[in-house]
């Protein structure tokens, strides 16, 4: 495969015909929708976008991408590291209906009218979608945890049951 810099305009089809990959590293400052969900723009993401023509003729394109996204823990406030490692299989189309003639095993992707994709975009949605719906720490490591079993009430503490007399008057 021959290796490329990151274009802002690709054309998925000569790229797959040639057998190109784009590789290289990516600053969260680059993304704007990403930028919003981090606790900064600190860092980068390192990819690889790898075109290709599958045996059924389909262009496709293999997005790896590996990140420390900094997030916000839900539970504590606190920033943490949120490591990501993803591979997916991206085939671009033309219209919503040409998404049901792929195989499976591949997402679609929308191609502009000028026929081209733009690299940065499908990184920064890959990136989105592996983001967890409640960004938190590991369990065993964050500082609201120690909080949130001291506030427990124990086994040992009497409530309080409005309703017990109710069941002495049947």
């Amino acid at each position: 495969m021959t290796k490329l810099a990151l274009q802002p305009k690709i054309d998925p089809a000569s790229y797959a015909r040639a057998s190109q990959e784009v590789k290289g590293s990516l600053a969260f400052a680059e993304m704007p929708r990403l930028l919003e969900v981090l606790a900064n723009d600190k860092g980068a993401v390192e990819y690889c976008l790898s075109f290709t023509v599958d045996e059924e003729k389909f262009v496709v394109i293999g997005v790896n991408a590996k990140a420390a996204l900094p997030l916000i823990c839900q539970r504590c406030m606190q920033p943490f590291e949120y490591k990501v490692k993803l591979y997916s299989e991206l085939s671009p189309v033309t219209n919503p209906d040409k998404a049901n003639d792929l195989p499976e095993r591949y997402e679609a992707w929308p191609l502009s009218e000028e026929m081209t994709i733009v690299p940065i975009d499908i990184i920064e949605e890959e990136l989105l979608l592996s983001l967890p719906i409640v960004p938190m720490h590991d369990e065993a490591i964050c500082p609201a945890t120690k909080l949130l079993a001291a506030s427990k009430p124990s086994e040992q503490t009497a409530t309080h049951k409005p309703f017990a007399n109710l069941q002495k008057l049947k």
